[in-house]
């Protein structure tokens, strides 16, 4: 049988050599040799080679493109160690492809005298010539080896039975229904003899829990599939996850944060550590809400809770009587005021020296340093004096910068210079003392004509009759009522002047006589005396929305799973390791504070209550014991972080992540981002309660305070109250909000300079700075950026202002940029106009508020002149219809028109135009100048011809 033949049988094994060569009369090949000549083989046999044997025996077929080789010649040598060769020469050498050498018997010699016979077809296996296996007599070679084949020379392998055909399944059934039909199908066919359906068959019953189980897993396999995008997942911790892969921080709220005022009356002092006070805001549906100090367990009801924002866990804070109220000093002067924009104040330091005493003989009571809080507010109404006339809306609160002692020469009282920052500066003027009534009672102000009603319900203590009682003593000066309610209107007549003392009797239907005295004052008259309308508030507390709770609960275990570690040899004991499992923590109560990082350092008082809710994190701390069994340390050095893409394999953190019913989740590191809690741990938890908008109660509403351990202070009165509102309190963020945002965070923060304008961007992200103007330029080697900044007036001598800047390019740029900052550059202009002045005003003093309108300084109102550095920005054209209509809203101008409208340097013909076209185009690179300083008057030049008044 032929070993070319690809249909013959094929065997794994090859035991049959073993036996040809054991025989010791037969023989095989064993491979082919092809020389470098191309037409020389060696036939390696095993076994007894045989004799005899020529070219007549070698029958060589296969080929494509060269066919019919046929042996010229054929030797047999022994090699030494190789075993017989059988050397062959062909007539010619073969081409790529696979041929087939066989050994066979010589033909036998043709019968001339049947030659008209057709000639016998080919045997089906050619006969091997005697002392050749036919097994083994024919094998594969090729002529050339260079070219890679991939053919397995080993025989191949018996094809198995077909597979039987898959039963059918329905991959649609998702439900319990679904499934047990598909369970009854498989069964019927691989069952066939099962045909019971009752309910108690308990193959039916396997088969039902099997179709629940699928239903369950199918559920589960649908949650997974719903959660795992960001347009369809419900659950807020996927979307949370989701939205952090996009670069989106979705922020869970945040608190609100107040000032607080304390006033200590009965003591001097109060030093105690800021973690003591609690403050809240009363129920405001409690009948009786307390006020003041009060026990702590009056904050468990449905009291708001604020604590104070410390940088420090040991931070202690002191409250002072001193700095209750603290009384500005007017120099002995009359209504005084700080104007709008002031950054300094005096206040006074306790009382002058008592006469006789000399210099140095004053006593101070004040121990204001910088970096304290102050709370300038209005406490009378600016044009009464009167207490009830106070605007609330004059409040504001600055941190201090600078503390001077001074003495007032005058009387030698002891006073004390204060400054705040210019981010501070008052936004509104502030009155400080005033010309007033005095607080008699019944005093009151009444103008001419004007009519003043007064509720005397209470001073009758009797119903009265409907449509009132008449007075029997009618008023000098006017006309009197009281109707049924008890209401008394009084109308002074025209001629009503001065102070005059007006005495009303009433007598009421049961015979009881009520009288009423009413003072009434108008103008500047003997009663009237100067009073102070406003104080600096001390002893200012930042405080937030939270209370602090420490919980323990003995499910906060962290498991051990034994694991077994791999063997290393036979026959050893494999080491069981134990390891943590898997861990998390879910906190009790809700909702959990969001809370931004504490504002540290000289941060202004302006923006203590501004809060970014995307910075805020839980306020939440755990404290571990170790797995030996030991106590909590108390160090609670575990913290909260937002992710933990940041933490090292070390760090002790955690995330915080809040579920659709405002509970907070704990999750854990991997000891690869974040530490792994450690097998037999156990943790107790310090976080705050209280978060959102509910926070931001209005002002005078925090009116009450607690201290830790303490129920009652001996001698010593507190009052309380936030003079301004809270405020930075916001609600979780919806996830409608996260949807819509999320896919495009990644885009909202420019993190690298490749235009002019992106470096522009950058240097510009500073509160300092108003505006910036970015440009490219070649320096013959590569592109530098040249970055102008344009800083607010009140930053503008800020020695690390350019510096902070470059910081933030360097950071940024590109490779093959240069930066450099840039001086920016100005327009300055020349505007002229004509003024005509109602002969109601006074010429000069309309002139005046001209020009202040048209410099670079300040309003007398504090507001900033047209041409202030403040109100000017890179690129702004200046239109004339701006100015015209500036100056007209003044008081005493009847008409204004512009005479000159041009930039300063501009002398061509083309300036006439400018004023006909009403702007003054500004180059993107370029500020608009006009200072209108004689002193500099390359700053611009303004100039004016008015006429009328008086």
């Amino acid at each position: 049988m032929s070993g070319c033949d690809p249909f013959g049988p094929a065997c794994a094994g090859d035991e049959r050599r073993e036996f040809v060569r054991a025989s010791g009369a037969l023989c095989g090949i064993d491979d082919i040799e092809v020389y470098e000549d191309g037409v020389s083989l060696c036939v390696r046999l095993f076994g007894a080679p045989p004799q005899g044997l020529g070219p007549e025996n070698v029958v060589i077929t296969g080929g494509a493109r060269i066919t019919g080789i046929k042996a010229a010649r054929v030797d047999l040598e022994e090699i030494e160690d190789e075993g017989a060769c059988l050397r062959v020469t062909l007539d010619r050498t073969g081409d790529f492809s696979t041929y087939c050498l066989c050994l066979t018997a010589a033909p036998a010699a043709d019968d001339a005298a049947c030659s008209f016979l057709p000639p016998a077809p080919a045997p089906l296996v050619r006969p091997a010539p005697a002392g050749v296996d036919p097994r083994y007599a024919c094998a594969e070679f090729r002529f050339h080896l260079d070219c890679p084949c991939d053919d397995d020379c080993a025989p191949r392998p018996c094809v198995g039975e077909a597979p039987p055909p898959d039963i059918p399944i329905n991959y649609l059934a998702r439900d319990f229904a679904g499934f047990r039909q598909l369970l009854l199908d498989r069964l019927a066919l691989a069952m066939p003899d099962w045909r019971e359906r009752h309910l108690p068959d308990l193959q039916l019953t396997a088969l039902e829990l099997l179709a629940y189980l699928g239903d369950r897993l199918s559920y589960q396999l649908d949650a997974v599939a719903t959660e795992a995008y960001l347009g369809t997942a419900r659950k807020r911790i996927s979307l949370r996850r989701h939205a952090r892969l996009l670069d989106y921080r979705m922020y869970e709220g945040c608190n609100a944060r107040a000032f607080v005022c304390v006033s200590i009356e009965g003591g001097d002092l109060l030093d105690r550590p800021a973690s003591d006070f609690l403050f809240a805001a009363p129920n405001p549906d409690d009948p009786s809400p307390a006020t003041g100090l009060a026990p702590p367990e009056r904050l468990d009801g449905n009291a708001l809770v604020f604590e104070p924002v410390v940088c420090a866990p040991d931070a202690t804070i002191s409250l002072r009587a001193a700095h209750s109220s603290i009384p500005f000093h007017t120099w002995r002067q009359s209504e005084c005021c700080l104007p709008r924009g002031a950054t300094r104040a005096t206040l006074r330091d306790g009382a002058p020296p008592a006469a006789g005493e000399g210099g140095g003989g004053e006593t101070r009571a004040l121990d204001l340093r910088p970096g304290d809080l102050l709370i300038l507010e209005e406490t009378r109404g600016a044009d009464t004096g009167a207490a009830a006339d106070a605007d609330p809306a004059k409040r504001w609160p600055v941190r201090l910068v600078r503390v001077e002692p001074l003495v007032d020469p005058l009387d030698g009282a002891p006073l004390l210079e204060v400054e705040w920052g210019q981010e501070d500066a008052l936004p509104f003027a502030l009155q400080l003392s005033s010309w007033t009534a005095p607080d008699a009672p019944g005093a009151l102000r009444l103008a001419p004509g004007g009519t003043l009603v007064v509720v005397a319900r209470e001073a009758t203590g009797e119903a009265l009759p409907e449509g009132g009682v008449a007075i029997e003593t009618p008023p000098p000066r006017g006309k009197a009522t009281i109707d049924a309610d008890g209401v008394l209107t009084y109308t002074a007549a025209q001629g009503f002047s001065g102070a005059e003392i007006v005495e009303l009797a009433v007598t009421t239907p049961a015979g009881s006589r009520v009288s009423f005295t009413l003072t009434f004052v108008v103008g500047e008259d003997p009663f009237c005396r100067v009073v102070e309308t406003a104080v600096a508030r001390g002893n200012v507390i930042l405080v937030d929305h939270g209370r602090t709770f420490v919980e323990d609960n003995d499910a906060w275990l962290v498991d051990r799973e034994d694991v077994a570690d791999c063997c290393r040899c036979d026959g050893a004991a494999a080491d069981v390791l134990g390891v943590p499992g898997a861990f998390a923590m879910t906190l009790d109560r809700a909702p959990v504070c969001q809370a931004a990082p504490a504002p540290c350092g000289d941060v202004p008082a302006a923006r203590l209550l501004e809060q970014d809710p995307r910075a805020a994190t839980a306020a939440v701390a755990l404290d571990m014991a170790d797995a030996r069994g030991g106590a909590f340390t108390g160090a609670f050095d575990w913290r909260a972080r937002f992710d933990l893409l940041g933490s090292g394999s070390s760090d002790r953190h955690f995330v915080v992540e809040i579920d659709d019913d405002r509970r907070a989740r704990l999750r854990f590191g991997d000891d690869d981002c974040g530490m792994r809690p450690p097998a037999g741990a156990r943790f107790r938890a310090r976080y705050r309660i209280g978060n959102g908008r509910a926070g931001n109660v209005g002002a005078d509403t925090i009116a009450l305070m607690a201290l830790r351990g303490v129920i009652r202070l001996d001698g010593l009165s507190i009052e309380l109250r936030n003079p301004l509102p809270a405020r930075g309190g916001a609600d979780p963020e919806p996830v409608e909000e996260v949807r819509r945002r999320a896919p495009h965070g990644y885009g909202r923060t420019l993190e690298r300079a490749v235009t002019a304008a992106d470096y522009a961007e950058i240097a510009g992200r500073d509160p300092r700075i108003q505006g910036t103007n970015g440009e490219f330029s070649w320096t013959g080697v590569c592109y530098e950026a040249e970055v102008a900044l344009d800083p607010f007036a009140a930053h503008a001598e800020d020695a690390d202002l350019a510096s902070d800047a470059l910081r933030r390019i360097e950071a940024a740029r590109r490779i093959g940029h240069d930066v450099a900052l840039a001086r920016v550059r100005r327009a300055p202009l020349r505007i002229g106009a004509h003024v005509c002045v109602d002969p109601a005003y006074r010429q000069d003093e309309v002139a005046r508020a001209v020009r202040a309108l048209m410099s670079a300084g300040s309003l007398p109102d504090g507001a900033p002149a047209l041409f202030h550095p403040d109100r000017l920005l890179f690129g702004q054209d200046v239109f004339a219809s701006r100015i015209v209509a500036a100056i007209q809203a003044l008081d005493g101008v009847l008409h204004v028109e512009l005479t000159h409208f041009s930039r300063l340097d501009d002398v061509k013909p083309g300036a006439t135009r400018r004023l006909d076209s009403g702007v003054i185009p500004i180059a993107a690179d370029e500020i608009a100048q006009c200072d209108s300083d004689p002193d500099y008057p390359e700053r611009g030049r303004f100039s004016m011809r008015i006429v009328g008044g008086r």
